[in-house]
């Protein structure tokens, strides 16, 4: 048999629709798990609040840090997760008046969800990461 110029030889092309649906199930498979989207709901209880409230006259948003986020957000629409149980992400929220050098930080709490309002403009601590060349070897005397 010979071949077409362009085309592979007999047998390597996908010939029937089972075989091309193996196929597509592989490459699937071969990507790796896929996160479902998430899906976010307001809290009947607090329903009423979920068009949210303006900060008030002469209030800024200096930034928002997330443990999701990369950079810190300056403009636009920031989002600090909270899940069942109270945890949430770290966050910190940078408010200034406007024109005034003095500064507030709202800390949000991993653990317990609860915010702290310290003064001045606070860094959000980066995540302790896991990989080999970060940890460091103790060294024997």
């Amino acid at each position: 048999m010979l071949r077409e110029k362009g085309k592979p030889a007999g047998g390597a092309q996908v010939a029937s629709e089972a075989e091309q649906a193996a196929k597509a199930e592989s490459d699937r498979i071969l990507e790796g798990p896929r996160a479902p989207r998430a899906q976010f709901q307001p809290v009947p209880a607090f329903a009423d609040s979920a068009a949210g409230r303006e900060l008030g006259a002469g209030i800024d948003l200096v930034q928002v840090e997330t443990e999701h986020d990369e950079e810190p957000v300056t403009s636009g629409r920031a989002y600090v997760y909270f899940w069942p149980g109270g945890v949430a992400e770290r966050a910190h929220v940078q408010l200034r008046r406007a024109g005034a050098t003095d500064a507030l930080t709202v800390s949000v709490s991993a653990l317990t969800g609860r915010t702290r309002v310290e003064r001045g403009l606070i860094e959000l601590p980066k995540a302790r990461s896991d990989k080999e060349e970060d940890q460091g070897e103790r060294e024997e005397d």
